[in-house]
C-alpha cells in the first residue's frame, strides 16, 4: 500500500529458476502467514522447474547439496492441494526437452486437481526468447506476425523496395558501406572471420533488397571490418597503440560531423511539413479533453499516440507496416481511398472520432452519414459521431515555426 498498489489485485510473472520460485509460492501455505489464500490473483510462469528430483540427478548436485526435505520442500508439483491461484504455465519448443516436460507435467497435475491453469506453448521460441513475448502486445505470436508483416514483397512502403527503385539517396547511403567493405577486404591484413564475413554479405544482399536494412547493413560493416584492416603484430602494446590509433580517426570525424549538421540544422526538429495536422487541431482535442477510439490517417496516427495517449487510441499510425496487420492495413486504405465499403469499414473499426486530411473525399460521405465535423481546418477534420458537438474552424494553420514534440 505504501507504493500505491492494490492489494486485491497481485499478480506474479516469473521465467526460468525465478519460476521455480514462483511455483514456490503459489503452492505455499499463505494460511501460516494469517494471509488469504488467494493472495495472488493469478500467476504466469515460464519455462520453470516444478519437480526438483530430475534437477538432483544433474550435475547441479555437484554445488548445491540437496537434501530428501528440501527436494520435497520445494517441489511445486508435489504440493497442489495448497495452490489457489489460476496459472499461465509456458514454454518454447526450442527449449531443452526437461523444461518442455515439467510444464506439461505439472500444467496436466493442476488440470488434473480441477484448478484453472492455462498451458502456453511458444513455436519456434528458445529459453532466452520466450521472455521477450511480454515486451509486445501478440505474446507468443509474435514471430507469426512479424512473418505476414515484415517481409521483402511489400510494394505499398517505399522503404521497402530495392535500392534501385528508391530515390538516389537510398542507393547513395547503400554505396557507402559498400565501398568502405570493398576497400576493407582489399587492404586487409587478416583472413576475415567467416562469420563476419557471412553477417557482412547477408545485410548487403538484404539491404539491396529492402532498402530500410540499410542502417543495419552499415553498423555490421563498422563493427565487423575493423579487425580485418588491423595489422597484427604480435606484441601487445603495440597492438594497443595502433587500436587507438585506428579509431581516433573515425572518432573525430563523426564528432565534426556531428558539429556540422547541429550547426547548419539546429539541435531541434521541424515539423512544417504539409502531411502534419494543423496546430490548432492538436490544441482542440486537447482543450476539450476528447477520449475514446479515433480513426486516425496513418501520418496523424504517431502524433496522437505522443500529445494523447492513453485517452485517445488510435487505429493506425506510421508503423503501419511493423505492427498493424495488413488486413487492418487494407481496411484504413478502403477508407482513405473513399472505396465503396469505406463507411462499413469505418462501422467495422467503431472509432468515436475520425481525424483524417481535409482533402479526403470520404470526408464529405462520413459528414452525410450523420458524422459531425467538431475541427475543420485547411490540413485536417476531426469528426465526431456524437450528434451533439461544438464545432471549431480556421481557414489558415498558424505561421509559428513548429519542432518536435509540437503540437
Amino acid at each position: 500500500k505504501t507504493f500505491g498498489g492494490d492489494p486485491n489485485r497481485l499478480y506474479f510473472t516469473s521465467h526460468s529458476s525465478g519460476s521455480h520460485i514462483g511455483g514456490c509460492v503459489v503452492t505455499h501455505d499463505w494460511a501460516k502467514e494469517s494471509l488469504p489464500l488467494d493472495i495472488l490473483k493469478g500467476a504466469t510462469l515460464g519455462s520453470g522447474m516444478y519437480d526438483l528430483e530430475p534437477v538432483r540427478l544433474s550435475k547441479r548436485s555437484k554445488y548445491v547439496r540437496f537434501t530428501d526435505e528440501m527436494e520435497q520442500a520445494l517441489s511445486a508439483q508435489r504440493h497442489i492441494d495448497k495452490l489457489h491461484t489460476p496459472l499461465i504455465l509456458a514454454h518454447g519448443t526450442y527449449e531443452t526437452p526437461e523444461f518442455q516436460r515439467q510444464a506439461h507435467d505439472f500444467a496436466a497435475a493442476v488440470r488434473a486437481a480441477g484448478k484453472p491453469v492455462e498451458l502456453l506453448v511458444g513455436e519456434n521460441y528458445s529459453h532466452m526468447e520466450l521472455p521477450e513475448t511480454l515486451c509486445n502486445p501478440y505474446g507468443a505470436s509474435m514471430l507469426g506476425f512479424l512473418t505476414e508483416t515484415v517481409r521483402p514483397a511489400r510494394a505499398d512502403i517505399i522503404e521497402w523496395q530495392p535500392a534501385m527503385r528508391v530515390p538516389l539517396v537510398g542507393l547513395l547511403l547503400w554505396t557507402i558501406p559498400t565501398a568502405v567493405a570493398a576497400c576493407g577486404a582489399w587492404r586487409r591484413r587478416r583472413t576475415p572471420a567467416l562469420s563476419s564475413l557471412l553477417v557482412v554479405l547477408l545485410f548487403a544482399v538484404g539491404s539491396f533488397r529492402v532498402i530500410r536494412l540499410v542502417g543495419f547493413y552499415a553498423l555490421a560493416v563498422a563493427f565487423l571490418m575493423p579487425p580485418w584492416i588491423q595489422r597484427s603484430t604480435g606484441n601487445e602494446e603495440t597492438t594497443r597503440l595502433n587500436m587507438a590509433a585506428m579509431w581516433w580517426r573515425p572518432i573525430v570525424t563523426c564528432g565534426a560531423l556531428i558539429a556540422v549538421a547541429v550547426t547548419a540544422f539546429g539541435r531541434t526538429l521541424a515539423m512544417d511539413g504539409e502531411w502534419l495536422p494543423e496546430r490548432e487541431a492538436t490544441a482542440f482535442i486537447k482543450a476539450h479533453d476528447i477520449r475514446g477510439r479515433m480513426l486516425t490517417w496513418f501520418d496523424y496516427g504517431e502524433l496522437a499516440i505522443w500529445h494523447f495517449s492513453p485517452a485517445i487510441r488510435v487505429s493506425m499510425d506510421g508503423r503501419r507496416e511493423t505492427v498493424y496487420s495488413e488486413e487492418l492495413r487494407e481496411r484504413h486504405w478502403r477508407v482513405y481511398t473513399n472505396a465503396p465499403e469505406a463507411l462499413d469499414e469505418v462501422a467495422r473499426l467503431d472509432p468515436d472520432y475520425v481525424w483524417l486530411p481535409a482533402t479526403l473525399r470520404v470526408v464529405d460521405r462520413l459528414e452525410a452519414s450523420g458524422w459531425c465535423p467538431i475541427f475543420s481546418g485547411p490540413r485536417s477534420v476531426l469528426l465526431s459521431r456524437r450528434p451533439a458537438c461544438a464545432t471549431t474552424s480556421t481557414s489558415q494553420p498558424t505561421s509559428v515555426s513548429r519542432t518536435f514534440p509540437g503540437p
